[in-house]
């Protein structure tokens, strides 16, 4: 067993635990009644001091072994019935001055019964807020309606594995992999149309990656479907759009009596009307995103979608309907 820690005064700390071993069951001339098992635990602690590096924290809680180190290795009773086992290590960073901001972690979750490990590793978000590229460096004067177009980012990265303990190290444990990156980009203006009526017009639009497609197959003989996967570099975009009007109404309500405490109250009412709508960017068959399949013996077929159970999954088949909205906003 190894177990280390370190520190650095206002900087961090933390520790590490390792431990080994190789436990032999029964008797060895005896096959039927003798097993080995080897098995491993690896813990480690980090945490940062707030004041160290402003603008930036990474922190650790990470707790990974063998589905049966507990059963061979602890005798404590809480722990060895403990069958889920958590770990969790956070990046996170903001520049100051700067619009954007990134955050990266690592997560992971085991359950020794079952012996199934579910790793999300790399996972990692950078958003950018709102932008004016189209606004002058010095303003003089009222600015133009271009100015006002406003653009904001926000990307989204995730990976996920899921394997049993046999497979750990092979190249099957990846074959469940699940790897996919979203990125968002809406797109603002405000415009006046009255003096107090303001029309804001936005533009939301959403592509996602995915490094490979399910492909689905109706087996006869076993009645169920046969999957497999296509590898590659795949995208899948949708888009909404929409408008709406605001404006503010405000009124006053005065107390005629002098001895009132409260001489008058003022109204404001925020009335807002607008709509949505989605076209249908999605394609179907070949490399689309969307296609077929068989699902009984009569020949009878349903649409699936490529991506069902990746990270982002897929986007919507037909343009959605003009959905108009609207509200009343008061402030006394």
């Amino acid at each position: 067993m190894l177990s280390p820690t370190y520190r650095k005064r206002y900087k961090y700390n933390g520790g590490f635990n390792f431990a080994y071993s190789l436990t032999r069951t029964g008797d060895q001339e005896i096959k039927e009644n003798f097993t080995k098992s080897k098995d491993f635990q690896v813990s480690w602690s980090h945490s940062q001091d707030g004041k160290a590096r402003p603008g930036t924290n990474f922190g650790a809680n990470v707790q990974f072994s063998t589905a049966t180190f507990n059963r061979y290795n602890v005798y404590d009773a809480s722990r060895r019935l403990n069958n889920n086992i958590r770990s969790s290590i956070n990046y996170s960073k903001s520049w100051v001055g700067k619009p954007y901001n990134l955050t990266l972690a690592a997560n992971h979750d085991q359950n020794n019964e079952t012996r199934q490990y579910n790793i999300n590793f790399p996972d990692g978000s950078f958003n950018v807020n709102t932008l004016y590229p189209f606004q002058r460096k010095e303003m003089v004067g009222n600015p133009k309606w271009y100015e006002k177009i406003g653009i904001s980012y926000n990307g989204l990265l995730r990976n996920n594995i899921r394997f049993v303990d046999s497979t750990f190290g092979t190249a099957a444990m990846f074959d469940n992999l699940q790897a996919g990156v979203q990125h968002q980009i809406p797109i603002t203006l405000s415009i006046p149309v009255t003096r107090n009526i303001i029309m804001t017009p936005s533009v939301n639009y959403t592509e996602k990656w995915y490094i490979r497609q399910q492909i689905l197959e109706w087996n006869p003989t076993d009645q169920n479907f046969d999957t497999t996967y296509n590898k590659g570099f795949f995208r899948s975009s949708a888009m909404s759009t929409g408008a709406s009007l605001s404006t503010a109404l405000y009124g006053m309500y005065g107390f005629k009596s002098k001895k009132s405490k409260v001489q008058a109250i003022r109204h404001v009412m925020r009335p807002n009307i607008g709509f949505n709508y989605s076209p249908n960017l999605t394609r179907t068959g070949g490399n689309g995103e969307y296609d077929s399949v068989i699902v009984n013996n009569n020949g009878d077929k349903i649409g699936y979608s490529k991506y069902q159970g990746a990270p982002f999954g897929g986007s919507p088949t037909r343009p959605s309907p003009v959905s108009p909205s609207g509200s009343i906003t008061t402030w006394k």
